[in-house]
């Protein structure tokens, strides 16, 4: 979405069907298609063959291509600042690497699964070359790098998360006033691969590979009670002027809508797809399969 409102570019659409199949005589076509005058394009890509979770490897990989391929097809629309809805990089298939032996294998083996990260890179050189500022706005940090580091030495961490953490740290009762943290450089856990010494998953990075590294500051709303982590590259936050305003600005934005920013929220919007919708997607997907959602009770039930 953007401020002040473009039309056009909120109808933009960027679809991506990640098929997974057993039928080798299967065809998916690969390039992408233009529709609803040329505003929305789709695209389908093929998931290599998996023995069990295949939910989350299609669902995954569909929703961080679309992601990364909209934004790079519309980052010459941007003049200043680009928020992305989430992380700067894609860490729910990054996380691949340490929670599941499988998908870890899998990352490692297939370059086409490995591609959205490719893209979320050049996504950050972009906006480097172009003079644009990139920052993501997370609504729901998970991180446990700091938590685990504490009790590595012996020490104890009374918190379940960071994000826990941070929030003791920021919070002051009686006070509804936003609280925020200086900003760090972040090297553990997901985010580890794209530090200074980092492989990023043998992505080739043409900058300094210090621009790549994710700095982040947690923000504490005590209206709501909720925690948020807003990212950028190194980039972008080694200048102590623009940190200040980058940081400014969102802080600002947080405190008129109660919330996340008012672009990231009509993102959200303008990216929700409602039951009617979903219905409208298996039968198209079908009918260019040649095959029907497989039935279960649940779905007998619930509809």
């Amino acid at each position: 979405s953007a401020r002040p409102t473009d039309l056009s570019l909120h109808r933009s659409r960027t679809v991506v069907a990640a098929v997974h199949t057993n039928d080798a005589t299967a065809s998916i076509p690969r390039e992408w298609k233009a529709l609803d005058d040329d505003h929305t394009r789709v695209r389908a890509v093929d998931v290599p063959a998996v023995d069990r979770r295949e939910r989350t490897v299609v669902g995954t990989l569909a929703l961080y291509q679309a992601e990364s391929d909209h934004a790079l097809a519309h980052l010459d629309a941007v003049s200043e600042l680009l928020v992305l809805d989430g992380p700067i990089y894609p860490k729910g298939l990054v996380r691949w690497r340490d929670r599941d032996p499988d998908l870890a294998a899998l990352l490692e083996r297939e370059r086409r699964v490995r591609e959205p990260i490719e893209n979320y890179v050049r996504l950050v050189e972009a906006a480097i070359e172009a003079d644009i500022a990139l920052a993501g706005f997370v609504k729901n940090p998970a991180s446990k790098v700091i938590t685990r580091a504490v009790r590595s030495i012996g020490a104890s961490a009374p918190w379940v998360d960071d994000a826990a953490f941070f929030e003791r740290v920021l919070r002051h009762e009686g006070d509804d006033d936003l609280t925020v943290t200086n900003w760090f450089r972040a090297r553990g856990g997901a985010d580890a691969p794209f530090a200074s010494d980092g492989a990023a998953f043998g992505v080739d990075r043409d900058l300094d590979p210090e621009a790549y590294e994710v700095t982040f500051c947690a923000v504490f709303d005590p209206r709501t009670d909720l925690l948020y982590r807003i990212e950028a590259p190194y980039a972008v936050t080694r200048d102590p002027e623009r940190r200040d305003r980058l940081t400014r600005h969102l802080l600002s934005e947080v405190a008129a809508a109660g919330g996340p920013p008012a672009v990231v929220d009509r993102a959200d919007q303008l990216a929700g797809i409602g039951s009617r919708e979903r219905r409208s997607l298996r039968g198209r997907i079908g009918d260019a399969f040649d095959s029907s959602p497989a039935g279960s009770y649940d779905r007998y039930r619930w509809g």
